[in-house]
């Protein structure tokens, strides 16, 4: 549907309008890999090595042939983060088909419409000017596809090998593959398909245990994760979480109160759902397990983040794991609104019943602020990856090309002004970015 099209092609204008063409922060690693490959040095140690409490491995493969054929043109990375959003989003709209299918109802909808402003709002900037945030891209893809291949009504063996090799791309671009291991284990022992079943469990076990002995094996992050956060700071840690949860809605200090209604409108959907429209649990398993991954991931990005403080969680750039939380809830608020209860209606204990009625009034509004809020927060969004981003770059990239090194100018591009120095003489040998 065209209507579906309109927030892609603002986040394509809007790309190509204001990005610039210069590696910003980690983007700088790439240039000694790729230099290792052109000396035919390069060993699986140099893609296994770890950045920050990652190994993104995926990404260092798939950026080099980019920066070989491109000479290191940024636009060209950036597109592969928005084809897997792209990817992404058209994976989600199938499902959605599938449920209405199962449900008998008609196929055309438009909650598409709405999750297509959720995955392309401009509320994180951050990643659709930055090329190197193609990593979260692949990771997005790689973990929308899994889930959805093993929340079909139908799963089989060969699906969930399918999907727990999308783990292992989703694990080796950023850690949080750890936490759609977790969350596919859990939605394989609640599948009600029972053929195949404990079968379709070991292969995922076996999979994920190889895939983070690997993982975590030499594993020396320069910034040790504290693993007792959530005990010792407990308040910091859920305030984390919640604004983690709420920032696609509204990136600001009150985040974490957008999180927490969003996580009662998940609770009352689920309940209503299940007990009030009998709906069969494969129905709702895959919005449940979009929602669970990105609960999960920003459960594990605060042990790690929280010494920044809790507002560190609005970051623009982990928009792109938090939304799918929304787009969960969107599924299911459209699913509460196009069933009915059953009937006789279900006698339940107070106050679910006072809940489920408020609910079914308040789902379409719901959908209405949801959208509203992701149109405001783009707005905002807009303006933000200007200031912030694509005029100090701009500035610095034109300093740079006149032969300005100066740790002010290169502090725009990099934290380290001596190591990127060194990596503008890689450049300049290459003929990359700005020397091509």
């Amino acid at each position: 549907m065209i209507y579906t099209t309109i927030p892609l092609l603002i986040v394509i204008a809007y790309i190509l309008a204001f990005h610039v063409d210069i590696p910003f922060y980690d983007q700088w690693d790439l240039i000694n890999i790729y230099d290792k490959v052109m000396r035919g040095v390069l060993t699986v140690n140099d893609l296994l090595a770890l950045n920050n409490e990652h190994r993104v491995v995926v990404q260092r493969i798939v950026a080099v042939p980019i920066i070989y054929l491109t000479r290191w043109n940024i636009l060209a990375e950036i597109a592969v983060l928005v084809l897997s959003a792209i990817g992404a989003l058209l994976v989600v709209a199938r499902q959605l088909q599938r449920s209405l299918r199962h449900l008998d109802l008609p196929t055309r909808n438009w909650a598409v419409i709405v999750i297509a402003w959720i995955v392309f709002s401009l509320n994180q900037w951050e990643n659709w000017l930055n090329g190197d945030q193609l990593v979260y891209g692949l990771h997005v893809l790689s973990v929308v596809t899994g889930l959805g291949l093993i929340t079909r009504q139908l799963p089989s063996p060969r699906r969930v090998l399918v999907a727990a090799l999308l783990g292992v791309i989703a694990t080796y671009t950023i850690a949080a593959g750890i936490v759609y291991f977790a969350v596919g284990l859990v939605v394989l022992l609640l599948s009600p398909v029972r053929s195949w079943h404990w079968t379709m469990v070991a292969i995922w076990s076996v999979m994920a245990i190889a895939t983070f002995s690997i993982y975590f094996y030499d594993f020396n992050p320069a910034q040790t994760p504290k693993l007792d956060e959530p005990v010792l700071h407990p308040i910091g840690y859920s305030l984390y979480v919640l604004a983690f949860i709420g920032a696609p809605m509204i990136t600001y200090y009150i985040a974490p109160l957008f999180g927490a209604i969003g996580l009662a409108l998940m609770a009352s959907s689920v309940h209503i759902l299940l007990w009030q429209r009998k709906l069969d649990v494969i129905v709702i398993l895959p919005y449940v397990a979009m929602a669970a991954y990105s609960i999960g991931t920003g459960m594990l990005i605060a042990i790690g983040r929280l010494h920044f403080g809790w507002w560190q969680a609005i970051s623009p750039r982990y928009i792109i794991l938090s939304e799918w939380f929304w787009v969960g809830l969107v599924g299911l608020l459209y699913l509460v609104i196009k069933t009915r209860p059953v009937n006789p209606p279900v006698a339940e204990p107070a106050p679910w019943p006072m809940i489920n009625r408020w609910l079914r009034r308040v789902a379409p509004l719901a959908v209405l602020g949801i959208l509203l809020l992701s149109l405001v927060n783009s707005a905002g969004g807009f303006y933000l990856g200007l200031r912030l981003r694509s005029w100090p770059l701009t500035e610095a990239r034109q300093q740079i090309v006149l032969g300005n090194h100066s740790d002010e100018v290169l502090r725009q591009v990099i934290h380290d002004p001596v190591l990127v120095r060194q990596h503008l003489k890689l450049m300049q040998q290459y003929r990359l970015s700005v020397y091509r």
